[in-house]
């Protein structure tokens, strides 16, 4: 626990903080349903980073969203409706396919993909009304 709050400070060098995103990442992955333990950690890591102006933040937020779609089980339903209008803000900005953003917009679609496919029960399909993902 403590390394991931040492290296996720907003006070970190950014590649630090990616880094302990891609860790979090690989919990929810390889941990499945067990990585509820760290769900106060991770949570709002991703929250705030989905919307931060450093690509690789958005991208291992958005990616690691996808991951707990497919592999963080029921629980985190509502915490992945509440994540669909950032993902979707991701992919509709202007610059979204930008060499420098591509990667944070692809892992966007994929996380909302991967929403849909495995953990929508709390999606409204409002949110995707308006939603070109690609």
């Amino acid at each position: 626990d403590n390394l991931i709050y040492s290296f996720s400070g907003s006070d970190r060098p950014v590649a630090d903080q990616q880094w302990a995103l891609c860790v979090i990442d690989d919990i929810i992955e390889f941990c499945g349903v067990k990585c509820i333990e760290y769900k106060d950690i991770f949570i709002p890591l991703f929250n705030t980073n989905l919307k931060s102006p450093h690509t690789e933040l958005r991208q291992a937020s958005a990616y690691g969203l996808g991951v707990l779609a497919k592999h963080g089980g029921d629980t985190f339903a509502k915490v992945l409706a509440d994540s669909v209008p950032s993902l979707v803000a991701i992919i509709q900005d202007p610059n979204s396919r930008l060499a420098e953003n591509i990667h944070a917009t692809e892992n966007a679609i994929s996380a909302i993909t991967k929403i849909i496919e495995f953990n929508n029960s709390m999606v409204r399909s409002e949110s995707f009304n308006t939603c070109q993902l690609y």
